[in-house]
């Protein structure tokens, strides 16, 4: 028989094996997370310029004349559902893995669904969706704060149909500017946009906290994670990060860009700067106005306006369509650009602001728009002395029909993130500045104003990355 002391020492050692046991599974699992996190931040921030696997295998599918998918393969948003939770602790990634299911009730092998996931609760953004190319998409985020959340899940558009092409002779249906044409343009083909919940119950789930040593060394790998994801852009923004409230709080702070990118070695008080794009940059441009961007930094801050085309003629002038018929002229908008970056003023000590998305986005193909943003680079490579900073276009939310009367079937947020992919990739490979304020405005949880623009206090940190750059 064992003696109460053997029986004391027998519990005593079996308890201290479960406890390093416990510990090294929880060593385990936290060294797992770690691994999980570089991955998943290196593969978010890899995102905005992979033009090429966010499109995919829809690249055949993009002409507005390609023959259609059987219908009977399209998603049913209200029968799909979530597959699994994949809930970590604050500070690391958790996934959601959406099932798409077909109008026939079964699960779909195929991608091409455009998927849209809002994360909402103490803190507030917009995962990154990843289509598996099998019928599952994966949407990470990455909450900073503990507590009870809840994903917020839409579909846009199934088989493809987010990334559409206008029609080949859309711009010549439209003003001089390919837009405002009028309805029933595109026939009996105007219901690809579902806008469908996600089915079943509300999907909630809870947040819980980390310790500070694991806070501190992610946070240690964000400031070499540049380098580690082999990710050679000069950005100002990346803009990824969440809203608590009205108030935006980034991954990482902009002083860690800046200081990244080095001095700027603009003189303060000297050169132009000139805010040039659409009526997201006039916005922005009108922010800047307030700061000392334009009246201590630089002499002067000057806007041109344009929607595929600069204005010259008043708005109700440039939308009728008797001045239309015409297809797009990329020298024309390659020949603007040039006119303003080879006046006198500027010079090395002035800097652009150059956007150019939304009016593209309701008229071009995507072929177009690849050629207006090489245009660009060509025209500034060639005659431009000063800093280029490229300014990416934001995202819409709820997509809208009608915005001020205009049709905007291809104004898509699928066609944002491919328009903005592919540019970011282009300017950043030329070595160009680039504020990236899709993800910040795609997270903001109030949305749009109109469709289109936003309370302008959602790029004050955009703002503040610009100042902050040229007062170094």
């Amino acid at each position: 028989m064992m003696t109460t002391l053997s029986i004391l020492i027998f519990i005593s050692f079996i308890t201290c094996f479960d406890a390093e046991k416990h510990f090294e599974n929880e060593r385990l699992n936290y060294r797992k997370n770690v691994i999980d996190f570089k991955f998943a931040w290196c593969q978010m921030r890899m995102h905005r310029y992979e033009w090429k696997n966010l499109i995919g295998h829809c690249l055949t599918r993009v002409s507005w004349d390609a023959k259609p998918l059987d219908k009977k393969l399209q998603t049913r948003a209200s029968k799909s559902y979530v597959k699994k939770l994949d809930i970590k602790p604050v500070g690391f990634f958790s996934k959601i893995y959406i099932q798409s299911v077909s109008v026939k009730n079964e699960n779909k092998t195929i991608g091409g669904d455009s998927w849209r996931v809002d994360i909402r609760g103490p803190s507030n953004m917009a995962a990154t969706v990843y289509d598996k190319k099998n019928g599952v998409y994966e949407a990470v985020f990455l909450p900073e704060e503990p507590g009870l959340y809840r994903a917020e899940i839409t579909l846009d558009y199934s088989l493809c149909k987010g990334f559409k092409d206008p029609p080949v002779d859309w711009f010549m249906r439209g003003c001089r500017h390919g837009s405002f044409q009028p309805h029933g343009s595109l026939g009996n083909r105007t219901h690809d946009f579902l806008q469908g919940r996600l089915g079943g119950e509300q999907i909630t789930f809870s947040v819980p906290s980390s310790s500070t040593i694991i806070a501190k060394e992610i946070n240690a790998f964000k400031k070499v994670s540049q380098t580690a994801c082999k990710e050679k852009c000069n950005l100002l923004v990346d803009g990824y990060g969440s809203w608590i409230g009205e108030q935006w709080r980034p991954y990482q702070t902009g002083r860690c860009f800046t200081a990244s990118l080095g001095r700027s070695g603009h003189q303060q008080g000297r050169g132009i700067l000139w805010v040039y794009g659409d009526s997201l940059n006039r916005y922005f441009y009108e922010s800047l106005l307030k700061r000392p961007l334009c009246w201590q930094v630089f002499r002067a801050c000057y806007h041109t306006m344009l929607w595929v085309y600069v204005l010259t003629q008043s708005a109700k002038e440039e939308m009728n369509l008797m001045f239309g018929r015409k297809p797009i002229n990329i020298p024309r908008i390659l020949y603007e650009l040039q006119n303003v970056v080879t006046r006198s003023d500027m010079d090395q000590d002035s800097a652009l602001i150059l956007n150019a998305g939304v009016h593209l986005l309701k008229s071009a193909s995507f072929y177009n728009y690849q050629k207006v943003i090489n245009g660009f680079i060509s025209v500034l490579k060639r005659y431009y002395r000063g800093t280029v900073i490229w300014k990416s276009t934001t995202a819409i939310h709820d997509q809208r029909e009608l915005y001020s009367g205009c049709f905007r079937r291809f104004h898509s947020d699928q066609r944002i993130q491919l328009f903005n992919a592919y540019a970011n990739w282009a300017m950043c490979k030329a070595g160009f500045l680039v504020l990236d304020v899709y993800p910040v405005s795609s997270s903001y949880p109030k949305g749009t104003l109109d469709g289109v623009h936003f309370n302008e206090l959602v790029f004050y940190p955009a703002a503040e990355a610009v100042e902050r750059f040229f007062q170094t």
